[in-house]
This record gives C-alpha cells, sequence and structure tokens, in this order.
C-alpha cells in the first residue's frame, strides 16, 4: 500500500510538472488594435506581423517568415497578390483570445474564427525568432486550448529535430577523400552487392529517368543473371498472370504493360522509366537460356480497378486493403524462401519502403500503419541478407548537410559514384527526417548512389502512352464507383474527363525540373 502511495504521488508530481510546463497568457484583442508590424520577437508580435502579411497579399514573405520544416512547401519565388477588401477585415478584426507557450521555444496564438470555432497558429524560436510553423482549427475554447497543448509537444521535438539537422559538418575535404578512397561506379557496386547479399533493395524515386536507365545498365551487365534469378516490383500482384504472359510471348507485346499501370491507381501509373525497364528486361529474357532467364514477381496489394462494379464494391476493397509494406514482405519472403532458383534477388521500390530503420515509418510514400517492407525483410531474414541503397536526394530544406553531399560530389567533377554508408562520415550524419529518432543516414540505408547534380535532373519521365479515349472513358467509369464524379482530377470535372483534357493537364502538370525548389 505504502508503494503504491509513492507511486501515485510521482505521478502527481510528473502531471503538475507537465502543466506547468504550458503557459497561456490571455489577449481578448483585436490584430488591428496593435496596428500593422513586422516584429517576429514574440509570438503575439509575430501572430500579429503575419496576419498583416496575409491581409496585403504579401507572399513572396511567407517563407522568410516561416519554420525550416515548412519552407519547402514555400516557393522561393512566390508572388504578392491583391486581396478582396472584406478578407483583409476579417484578418484583422479578428479576436486574439490568447498565447500559449510550451517549454519556452514553442508556441500557439489562438484566435476566434466564427461563431464557436476558434483558429490557432503555432510559432517556433528559430535564431531568435518566433516563425510561423502551420495553423489549425477546433471548435469550443477549451476543446482548442486542449488540441494546442496535445500537439505544442510534438511541435518541441520537431524543433529539437531542426536544430540536429542544422549542425552540419564543416571538414569538407574529408569527405571528397572518403569517395576517392572508397565510391564505385554505381553499376558495378550494385551487381557486387547481389553477389554478396541475399536481397539487395533499390529505393527509388518514382518517374525520375536517371534512376530506371541505371536499373537497365545493371540487367545487362553480363554478370547480372547470372547472380540474380528474380527482381521484385511495387506493382499490384493481382497482376502477376498479366506480367508472366508478357514475358512468355513469343513476340513484345507493350500493351499488356500499358494496362497494367492502367491498373495501378485510379487515375492510372504513368512511370515511363519503370514500363521500358521491362521492355529491356523482355529482350534480355530472349537472349538467355532457360534456367538463365529473369523472374518478375509483383509484390506490392492487388488493385482490381477495372472489376469494381459498385461503390458497394469499392468500400468492400477499401474495407479490406491489406497494409503494403507487410504485403511486400509477404511475398518477398514466400518466393525468396519457397524458390529453387538460388540466384540472389532485386527489389526495385519506392525509397520510403526501402527504410531500415524502426523509427521511421510514415516516411515519404509508406503507410502509417507498419513499418517499412525492408525493415520487416531484416527481421524475417538478417540484416547482412538484406542490403538497402538511398538515391541521392534534396535534405530536408534545400540540399542534403547544408550542400555538404552536393559539394563533395562537384569536386570530383560530379562523375556518379556509389559508397557504403555503414562507418563513413557519409553515414554518421543526421537522417534529414521529423520522425523521433531517426538517427543517421547508417541507420536507415546501407548504400548511397549519387548520378547526377540535383539541379541538372529533369523533371518527371512521364509515360503518355496511357492515355486514350478507351481508357479516359475507363476513368470516367472509376469516379462514378468511387463517387468522386464531381471532383477535378484533371482540371475538369471527372464526369466530364476526355483524352484531350488528360493531355493537356498533365503536359501541363510535368516540371521540366524534378527539384526546382531546392
Amino acid at each position: 500500500m505504502k508503494k503504491l502511495f509513492i507511486f501515485l504521488l510521482l505521478v502527481i508530481a510528473c502531471t503538475a510538472s507537465h502543466s506547468q510546463d504550458f503557459v497561456i497568457t490571455s489577449v481578448d484583442k483585436q490584430v488591428k488594435e496593435y496596428g500593422e508590424k513586422f516584429d517576429f520577437s514574440t509570438p503575439l508580435d509575430a501572430y500579429v506581423s503575419f496576419q498583416y502579411l496575409l491581409a496585403k497579399g504579401k507572399n513572396s514573405m511567407f517563407r522568410n517568415v516561416s519554420s525550416f520544416k515548412i519552407q519547402p512547401a514555400i516557393s522561393k519565388n512566390a508572388k504578392d497578390v491583391g486581396v478582396p477588401e472584406n478578407y483583409k477585415n476579417f484578418l484583422i478584426n479578428q479576436t486574439i483570445k490568447g498565447v500559449v507557450t510550451y517549454k519556452d521555444p514553442v508556441a500557439a496564438v489562438v484566435c476566434s474564427y466564427q461563431d464557436s470555432l476558434y483558429s490557432f497558429r503555432y510559432f517556433t524560436l528559430e535564431e531568435n525568432q518566433w516563425l510561423n510553423c502551420g495553423e489549425d482549427v477546433a471548435t469550443g475554447l477549451s476543446a482548442t486550448y486542449e488540441k494546442v497543448k496535445n500537439n505544442l509537444g510534438k511541435k518541441l521535438l520537431i524543433l529539437r529535430k531542426i536544430n540536429e539537422i542544422k549542425q552540419y559538418p564543416t571538414d569538407t575535404m574529408a569527405f571528397v577523400n572518403y569517395l576517392e578512397k572508397q565510391g564505385k561506379i554505381p553499376q558495378k557496386y550494385i551487381i557486387e552487392k547481389l553477389i554478396k547479399h541475399r536481397i539487395v533493395v533499390y529505393g527509388e524515386i518514382h518517374r525520375r529517368r536517371i534512376s530506371w536507365e541505371l536499373m537497365q545498365e545493371i540487367i545487362n551487365d553480363p554478370t547480372f543473371h547470372k547472380t540474380t534469378g528474380t527482381i521484385f516490383m511495387e506493382l499490384s500482384s493481382d497482376k502477376q498472370n498479366s506480367i508472366n504472359k508478357f514475358f512468355s510471348n513469343k513476340e513484345l507485346d507493350t500493351e499488356i504493360i500499358k494496362n497494367i499501370f492502367r491498373e495501378m491507381q485510379l487515375d492510372g501509373w504513368y512511370d515511363r522509366g519503370g514500363y521500358e525497364f521491362l521492355i529491356s528486361l523482355w529482350k534480355l529474357n530472349k537472349s538467355l537460356p532457360e534456367k538463365e532467364k529473369i523472374r518478375v514477381v509483383f509484390a506490392d496489394v492487388p488493385m482490381p480497378l477495372s472489376t469494381l462494379r459498385t461503390k458497394e464494391e469499392y468500400k468492400d476493397f477499401q474495407k479490406n486493403f491489406r497494409d503494403r509494406n507487410e504485403q511486400m514482405a509477404n511475398i518477398i519472403e514466400y518466393t525468396v524462401k519457397n524458390s529453387p532458383d538460388k540466384r540472389h534477388n532485386l527489389f526495385i521500390v519506392g525509397m520510403g519502403h526501402a527504410c531500415k530503420s524502426p523509427t521511421i515509418h510514415k516516411v515519404g510514400e509508406s503507410p502509417t500503419t507498419n513499418y517499412s517492407a525492408v525493415y520487416q525483410l531484416v527481421e524475417r531474414f538478417t540484416d547482412d541478407d538484406v542490403f538497402s541503397i538511398m538515391p541521392h536526394v534534396p535534405g530536408a530544406n534545400g540540399k542534403a548537410r547544408g550542400g555538404m553531399f552536393d559539394y563533395a560530389f562537384a569536386y570530383r567533377g560530379n562523375k556518379p559514384v556509389a559508397f557504403d554508408l555503414h562507418e563513413s562520415l557519409f553515414g554518421k550524419e543526421v537522417y534529414e527526417s521529423y520522425e523521433d529518432n531517426a538517427g543517421t543516414y547508417e541507420n536507415n540505408y546501407d548504400g548511397y548512389v549519387f548520378l547526377c547534380p540535383l539541379e541538372d535532373e529533369e523533371g518527371d519521365y512521364f509515360l503518355f502512352d496511357l492515355i486514350t479515349d478507351d481508357f479516359a472513358d475507363e476513368i470516367k467509369r472509376r469516379t462514378i464507383v468511387v463517387d468522386a464524379e464531381n471532383e477535378k482530377w484533371f482540371d475538369v470535372e471527372n464526369k466530364n474527363i476526355t483524352k484531350e483534357a488528360m493531355l493537356q493537364y498533365f503536359k501541363k502538370a510535368v516540371k521540366p525540373k524534378r527539384w526546382g525548389n531546392i
């Protein structure tokens, strides 16, 4: 009984201490009572300043007064706009109810919105400035304050990660020297890993041309088919019979692949690189003896979109939708462990699914319910069995590690290079993710591939061949099944979708440069 009493006292003390970390300052003044200002020295001043920037349409200034974390989502080239008078008045006539601060460096300003609805904007203290880091709403003042308190703890964790990320390395030549000693030609590097490891995972960025060109070089390496018997791909597993037919056909039938891609998502899957990769693999297989042919296994969740005829069928499909990471791990585990082919395996999958860390389960394209497919594969095999490679991508805000990685590559003339992350300067660097305890690069991936400077890389490599009159009609039918007939997926109401509308939309949407905002 005495122990229970002491425990209860500790709980009460911890709860009291936690509640004392929050300071609520009542305000009850309209924004306009403070007058127009540009002052980010306190949360209240920052809120008033931000409201006036909104009221004056100063879009060009939003990036500079926003948190490091959300800056990438705000264009560097945003243009100022005119703001209707009634909206200006709405912004400056709002009543600021109070300011909530938590452990000093994070805060939220709560404001009346309309009726019982309240808005609140978060601010984080970064380099002595209180910077905007997002807005939310809630119903009822007490519920609003409760929601703010629940979320400020998360904002504090993100702020701590921001501060960690911004501790950039300074010894430039150490990184260059590592590449000189340990760097390898990417094609040869991945082949070496396929010889050594049971499953090699290449974490790709979708519709990235240079990435798929590397994969084509690898499969056409004369060593590849001697060491690798199966390629797993992030495509719908219910299309396995279709891809088997594609590879067994004596004549090349690209329409089979196009139809597979049309089923990948409600509006299709437009990755030209993946399409060309499968064609190259078909041609390679035709030149190989039967026992050396390479099998392709689709590992992702089934997407039987063309067979769903009613809204009820679609709801049932959604209700029974499997976790994608677990699905891919299940198929790969079963196939590898039961295959008579003892050659090794290549798994080409989106970078988010290729992460080894158990703490990063919401990054990139990974679903929220389970750890990544590769983390699960490591659990089912061994860490040495599964070798995961990441491509060169931007960091959390611009170039990775403050541009240090890019500097090292540029110093060597931007020659393509691949290298191990384990026990390297690159691997020891902070991994630029906002997940809790994401750790370092080597905690998340085993290898790293650089192919070309980010600023030189072209935009999405797009498969326009999918778009036909028949496919436009099929998408229109699907929109009815998913109850999205009146939404706009291609800048026109879905019930009016045409081939021409789709082509116009995609040609406008595809950017000339992939990383235009670094």
